[in-house]
């Protein structure tokens, strides 16, 4: 008799494969891993922002913004309605990645096989506060190459081995900052890692001339030097919407505007992120690169007060990029 053929559907068309990929794109940081494993075993599955950053001994707005980041790839939904942040797994986190977020436990030892333990983060109590500053000062460096968690550890353990075999504390915090420095240059050469000393991001539309400027003109707002952005358009239009040039006029940003532009391979090719806002199929895929997708409304006829809704929630997701590049944004406009 011959082998029954396998129980498969059909194949993955792009859209649905690109949400994929964001699926597992947001499964690739540790601390999301943590969030989603943290309420499969909740006995509702619910969790507040405050009860993460508790358990993960980090802020709450970062908590917030990889909530934001599980969100806009469905791993997550909110429940309740404004206030601090509340959650549950989504059924698409639960059905496709249920073995990744709550396996099973060891018989033996009573710990999930194949996922390592979150390691606490740094106590920055038992360090001068210059320490502390010497790591925001590396995570912004290399944000493009490491985690912020990885480049935390390496400044504590430079700093412990040098405290160790010092007598004089002087020029520890120099000290420190240099051997971190050339530790992580190291690692990256070592892994074949490019460094660059800030992140290229990429956003695609179909115009480039509505969600794109916005997102683009509000990163370069809030990110100045920090950030390489870009923007264009599949089918470039003559002019930016004039209602989303006076969208962005009322936040103090029109000087951020540029002209429409074609996209190019070589844009895609040149940049680190991709942020693509309903350009569909036609923005070309180049590996190596980071793909978000921001299911955006097009603002093209809208009115102005329609614009300022899109415009709020463009902003929320370029905040919530910037906590991903491990860069901090600024506290949000009221």
């Amino acid at each position: 008799m011959p082998p029954r053929p396998p129980d498969h559907g059909p194949p993955l068309d792009v859209a649905e494969a690109r949400r994929r990929a964001a699926q597992l794109q947001s499964l690739t940081h540790p601390v999301r891993l943590f969030i989603l494993s943290h309420l499969a075993r909740q006995p509702d599955q619910v969790a507040r922002a405050s009860d993460l950053s508790g358990e993960l001994g980090i802020p709450a707005k970062e908590v917030t913004g990889h909530l934001a980041t599980l969100a806009d790839t469905n791993l997550v939904t909110q429940v309740g309605g404004g206030g601090e942040p509340t959650v549950t797994l989504s059924h698409e986190a639960r059905a496709r990645f249920r073995r990744i977020i709550a396996p099973r436990l060891d018989a033996e030892h009573h710990q999930p096989v194949g996922v390592p333990r979150l390691e606490p983060g740094i106590d920055w109590s038992r360090y001068p506060t210059v320490v502390r500053r010497i790591a925001q000062q590396l995570t912004q460096r290399f944000r493009t190459t490491f985690s912020r968690n990885t480049i935390e550890k390496y400044v504590a353990d430079s700093y412990d081995e040098l405290a160790s075999r010092s007598r004089v504390n002087q020029h520890l915090p120099m000290l420190t900052n240099r051997l971190t420095t050339d530790r992580l240059s190291a690692l990256a050469a070592a892994r074949g890692l490019r460094l660059r000393p800030v992140p290229d991001v990429l956003f695609v539309c179909v115009h480039n001339s509505g969600r794109s400027q916005i997102a683009s003109a509000i990163l370069r707002h809030l990110a100045g030097e920090l950030i390489t952005v870009r923007s264009a358009g599949t089918e470039p239009a003559q002019a930016v919407d004039p209602v989303v040039r006076q969208a962005l006029a009322e936040m103090g940003i029109s000087g951020f505007i540029e002209a429409p532009r074609q996209l190019s391979d070589d844009m895609v090719r040149a940049a680190d992120v991709v942020v693509t806002l309903g350009c569909g199929d036609a923005c070309p895929v180049i590996p190596g690169r980071r793909y978000f997708d921001w299911p955006i409304e097009d603002p093209a006829g809208l009115h102005l007060d329609q614009v300022r809704s899109i415009r709020a929630e463009i902003q929320r997701r370029v905040e919530s990029l910037l906590i991903e590049l491990g860069i901090d944004p600024p506290p949000s406009s009221p």
